[in-house]
């Protein structure tokens, strides 16, 4: 991310980074702890690769300026991308809703590596230390 907002243009970005990993079905082979059985990691990989690619034409029928400023979607630009998209107007708010819940996370995930980076490597260590307490 090249700014404080996460825009669209981020999304697709990291989204192609995590293609570099493989595919959705290679991923959760890596992940530790995922004991699932081949017929469940193949449907969730199918499903998750379809959901992506859904995602990536929704965002690829913005115009740059909507992909750069979320905040410009409004109805007849919702109704056009679903048009331009084949995606249903219904499942563009969905994936809307998802996008402003993950860009408030990054905005908070911002904002604590801001208050980390202030505390300095003394404040984190001490601040570690009084976590262990708690244990």
């Amino acid at each position: 991310m090249k700014k404080a907002e996460f825009t669209f243009d981020d999304f697709l970005s990291m989204q192609r980074q995590m293609k570099m990993f493989g595919s959705i079905d290679q991923i959760l082979g890596m992940l530790p702890g995922m004991n699932l059985k081949k017929e469940d990691r193949d449907l969730i990989s199918h499903e998750g690769e379809k959901q992506l690619k859904r995602i990536e034409v929704f965002i690829q029928s913005m115009t740059p300026e909507e992909r750069s400023n979320p905040q410009l979607l409004n109805s007849s630009r919702k109704k056009r991308i679903a048009a331009g998209s084949g995606i249903p107007l219904h499942d563009i708010n969905i994936y809307i809703k998802q996008f402003d819940q993950m860009r408030s996370m990054m905005k908070g995930m911002n904002q604590m590596k801001g208050m980390f980076g202030k505390m300095g490597g003394f404040g984190m260590q001490k601040m570690m230390q009084n976590m262990m307490k708690f244990k």
